[in-house]
């Protein structure tokens, strides 16, 4: 009887540890994988970067982009822009004859 307890107890302490093992390789195998994974990521990524994908030569319409000078001329017409719009805005904010209330 207290042999056969005794087998009952052994029998389930290697179970345990069995799993225990188990799952610890489970893990291991597991962090492998991501870090393998992530190493393949970054690799393509890298690969990516350096085949030029992110080079934003081209824009989403398949036209290139404008050259340097360009971007400038563009930017200073923006500013141009936005400077008239804000002194129009100035202007009008300014009434030269305001409404006075003449009371009779």
């Amino acid at each position: 009887m207290l042999e056969e307890l005794q087998k009952q107890i052994d029998e389930e302490r290697r179970l345990k540890l069995e799993k225990a093992q188990q799952e610890q390789m489970l893990r291991v195998r597991l962090a492998v994988y991501m870090l393998a994974g992530f190493g393949i990521i970054s690799l393509f990524g890298a690969g990516m970067y350096m085949g030029g994908a992110f080079d934003m030569e081209i824009s989403s319409n398949g036209k290139m982009m404008a050259s340097p000078a360009e971007k400038r001329m563009l930017t200073q017409a923006y500013l141009d822009e936005s400077r008239q719009n804000q002194l129009q805005g100035m202007l009008t904010l300014h009434d030269p004859w305001p409404r006075v209330r003449i009371d009779r």
